[in-house]
């Protein structure tokens, strides 16, 4: 059987319908001149059939035709959803600061200890993707310094992603919605409001994606403090890197933040649900620490077990050792005692794991990755 595509059949229906005839139809003599024996028609005739079956793909590409006209094609439909994918979760630059440390560096590290959290809402009358931004310092959840929607839109005449940036009217209602969606819930397009020429746009540069705003677009401030802001982001699967300055207008001089060549690096923390046993001399649990919420980019959650200020610590480090270039990367879970420099135990496992712990017989600890109940994949895991 001879299968012709829709374009062909269009634009050679007549000659195509000849073919079909002549190949299938009775007492038509085929193109090799034997003539073959006349079969007896039915009462609608094989030639009919023919050409109903011809006007019947007619009509089928006019359809596809139609509808495509009807809902053109997105330049950005697969980007949108591979960004946001990526865009969601949390990021911490703590290793960056280690390494200044470490590598020789003196002083305290330029770059302030940033914790990004970004996180997905379901709210259609606004957009469909729609993130809750919240940005805290110095490994303190209560510092926070920015909190904004993102709202994901394909731009093609931009030739590239648009990310909306809104400012909540009321940051109190919404602070920490990343733990608590009722906080967001029925927020509409009232409550919120946007700077003009202080949208993102993002395009995909090899296999990560940056966003710039417009140059000197997203202006503020009056007299000699008039100024813009430099945002540049740049988001693999992994890492964030983000700029987050403002210039004086008049001068271009760095007026807050870093310089652009020197970003804050960001890398993607995985999250942890822990608990922490105190036991007694004779075995038995003395205190239990539950539902300790940590993360793996230096994540580190103080407590006073007995209420003597004797205070002890969990910290969880997803380590890109540098200096190693064999077995690199480890998940370290420690045990930390305030005002002692040295860790009081640890527990060294693969990058990977869902779940690891320690025990130091009067103390134990243990941790698995959120939403790790049975035998969910990796990929799924927060």
């Amino acid at each position: 059987m001879t299968y012709l595509s829709r374009g062909a059949c269009w634009q050679t229906g007549v000659r195509s319908a000849s073919f079909i005839l002549s190949r299938h139809s009775p007492g038509i003599a085929p193109q090799d001149g034997v003539t073959r024996e006349r079969a007896p028609l039915d009462s609608v005739g094989f030639s009919g059939l023919a050409m109903k079956y011809l006007f019947a793909l007619v009509l089928l590409w006019a359809f596809t035709a139609s509808a495509q006209e009807e809902r053109p094609m997105d330049p950005n439909a697969r980007d949108i959803l591979i960004l946001t994918d990526w865009f969601e979760g949390e990021f911490d630059n703590e290793e960056q600061r280690w390494f200044y440390t470490r590598n020789g560096g003196e002083g305290e590290p330029s770059h302030r200890r940033i914790h990004a959290i970004h996180k997905r809402l379901d709210l259609p009358q606004i957009g469909e993707h729609v993130f809750h931004i919240q940005h805290y310092l110095d490994n303190d959840p209560d510092n926070v310094t920015r909190q904004r929607i993102g709202i994901f839109m394909s731009e093609p005449e931009e030739n590239a992603i648009r990310m909306r940036q809104g400012f909540y009217k009321d940051n109190d209602r919404t602070r920490d919605a990343h733990l608590d969606s009722s906080k967001v819930e029925g927020l509409t397009m009232e409550d919120i409001f946007f700077v003009e020429g202080c949208d993102l746009f993002w395009v995909r540069v090899a296999d990560q994606y940056v966003a710039n705003m417009k140059p000197k677009a997203c202006v503020f401030g009056e007299g000699e403090l008039y100024r813009y802001s430099v945002h540049s982001w740049t988001l693999s699967a992994s890492k964030l890197w983000l700029v987050d300055s403002s210039f004086l207008m008049s001068d271009d001089s760095l007026h807050v933040g870093m310089p652009v060549d020197q970003p804050f690096r960001m890398r993607r923390a995985k999250i942890f649900q822990c608990e922490v046993i105190f036991r007694n001399e004779d075995g038995s649990a003395a205190r239990s620490i539950k539902d300790i919420r940590l993360h793996s980019q230096g994540g580190l959650v103080w407590f006073d077990p007995n209420g003597d200020g004797e205070i002890y610590g969990i910290r969880m480090r997803d380590k890109e050792y540098p200096f190693y270039s064999e077995r690199p990367d480890f998940l370290l879970f420690s045990l930390q005692k305030q005002g002692r420099a040295r860790m009081v135990g640890y527990a060294l496992t693969d990058a990977d794991a869902r779940r690891v712990g320690f025990s130091l017989g009067w103390v134990l600890g243990h941790c698995h990755r959120e939403g790790y109940e049975f035998r969910e994949p990796l990929q799924t895991l927060p």
